[in-house]
């Protein structure tokens, strides 16, 4: 008679469990993916990765759509076959929004994102399907931001499933507004106003991500989403102070309106008092020091790390969006030029009646 070692059998037993099941991906037969928060600058990207990939999705772009803070918002979706969700979702923006002095916008952080969890969490944990949250390095900080961010992650532990990320300033194409981030902010100023205007004396370091990066670092966690850690740090790894990323947009800018010149100076055209081709962007920096953020170190010995990369760097990120913010600008300029066309010549008209 064969004598077994049973302890050992179970042991093998339980890590042929974890290894086929960490080698199970979401795949798009599995059912439709949900986004929350598919509007934002990193759901949008993320959308376009998940279609370039053939997943069907179901959106939630804004409040406007669907107002997740509202009780039982995502009941309507319970007829749906949903195989895995992004909560996205967030009252958030670039550091002009979370380092806002106003009070009223930092009450806004910790309510609207407070009820957002009220609603979106225990659906999540009713409907057991399997999602990530996007938090933020900046959890740790003592912020009514770091604060909700963390609450977030204390609520996904306390479920018992559910995967966090925390992002390092990521950055794309986005309106220009108060949630808008440094790097667009400044790259839309360069091309507008030839400027760029730095609230600090620039000295601070970051690590940046394309939004496009952040999106197939998302996908990537979907495919990997049982091997991968219950916390992962999502970012380039690479450390860069803002006066650095200011001196590269105004290299590109540089760049850019010697190659306009050069074209210009080759063939002819009309002159106008509306130009398209910019020089290059002034900078000005405060001597205030920047916001103080300790230097942590992302953990990229992740699992995600083993099946996703960074491919866009620093320089071709700005680029695409110096040719972005430049296209906007000229389409803006186009439109005034043809506004100014269309309207009447008051003066000419007085001149022919005095005339008569």
């Amino acid at each position: 008679m064969h004598r077994f070692n049973v302890p050992f059998v179970l042991a093998c037993v339980l890590l042929c469990g974890i290894f086929a099941t960490s080698a199970i991906p979401v795949t798009p037969t599995d059912g439709k993916v949900l986004v929350l928060g598919s509007g934002g600058l990193i759901g949008s990207a993320l959308v376009k990765w998940l279609h370039a990939n053939h997943y069907e999705t179901i959106e939630v772009e804004n409040r406007e759509s669907v107002d997740l803070r509202a009780p039982g918002a995502l009941d309507r979706f319970n007829h749906e076959t949903i195989s895995f969700v992004y909560f996205l979702a967030c009252e958030v923006g670039g550091s002009k929004f979370i380092d806002s002095s106003s009070s009223e916008v930092q009450l806004s952080i910790i309510t609207h994102n407070l009820a957002i969890y009220q609603s979106v969490f225990p659906w999540l944990a009713s409907r057991k399907i399997p999602f990530v949250f996007t938090s933020s390095y900046l959890q740790s900080q003592s912020t009514p931001y770091g604060t909700i961010k963390r609450l977030g992650e204390n609520w996904i532990a306390s479920l018992g499933f559910g995967r966090v990320v925390r992002l390092w300033n990521i950055y794309g194409y986005e309106e220009i507004g108060l949630k808008s981030h440094v790097l667009t902010d400044w790259t839309s100023s360069c091309v507008k106003h030839q400027q760029i205007e730095c609230q600090t004396d620039g000295t601070e370091a970051r690590q940046f991500l394309h939004s496009d990066d952040c999106a197939a670092a998302l996908g990537s966690m979907m495919t990997i989403y049982d091997a991968s850690d219950l916390v992962t740090d999502i970012s380039s790894d690479q450390w860069v102070t803002l006066r650095e990323c200011a001196s590269l947009i105004q290299n590109i800018s540089s760049s850019s309106s010697s190659s306009s010149s050069s074209s210009s100076s080759s063939s002819s055209s009309s002159s106008s008092s509306l130009s398209s081709s910019p020089d290059p962007c002034e900078i000005r920096y405060s001597d205030r020091k920047g916001t103080a953020r300790a230097r942590l170190a992302p953990n990229t010995t992740a699992p995600l790390y083993q099946v996703w990369k960074p491919t866009i760097t620093l320089e071709e990120g700005i680029r695409q969006l110096y040719q972005a913010y430049s296209k906007e600008h000229a389409a803006a300029i186009a439109q005034a030029q043809a506004q100014a066309q269309k309207k009447p010549d008051h003066s000419s008209r007085s001149t022919n009646k005095q005339e008569l």
